[in-house]
């Protein structure tokens, strides 16, 4: 009689605590679906603009988050490398980039130079 109480409380016990864990669970976004949704809508936009100044403009109205102006950085020099020959349209961007922005773009860019070469 005794033992059948006990289970049933350490039971009711031990559910109560995997409740507990699963309403403490985060989910964890391991597929970069918004990292690769990001860099999409950076190639589009580039490859859709006439020249560097309205692919700057187009790019500054991008709301980027804390962290993701590396991302464009990357892409700016990720789409200057898939050219066949040297196109000074993604220097005079990454240029235009870091006179608006100072420091924090020139030094974005030098961190992707020394990451990729």
């Amino acid at each position: 009689d005794e033992s059948d109480g006990s289970d049933k409380e350490g039971s009711d016990a031990e559910s109560e605590k995997d409740d507990a864990t699963q309403q403490q669970q985060t989910i964890i976004d391991r597929t970069e679906t918004n990292l690769v949704a990001l860099r999409r809508t950076i190639y589009l936009t580039i490859q859709s603009s006439l020249d560097y100044e309205e692919a700057a403009h187009k790019l500054l109205k991008i709301d980027f988050k804390e962290g993701q102006e590396y991302e464009l950085c990357q892409m700016i020099i990720d789409c200057c490398a898939q050219q066949r020959s040297y196109e000074k349209f993604y220097g005079l961007l990454a240029q235009r980039f870091s006179n608006l922005k100072g420091q924090l773009y020139k030094g974005l860019f030098e961190q992707c130079f020394r990451e990729q070469y």
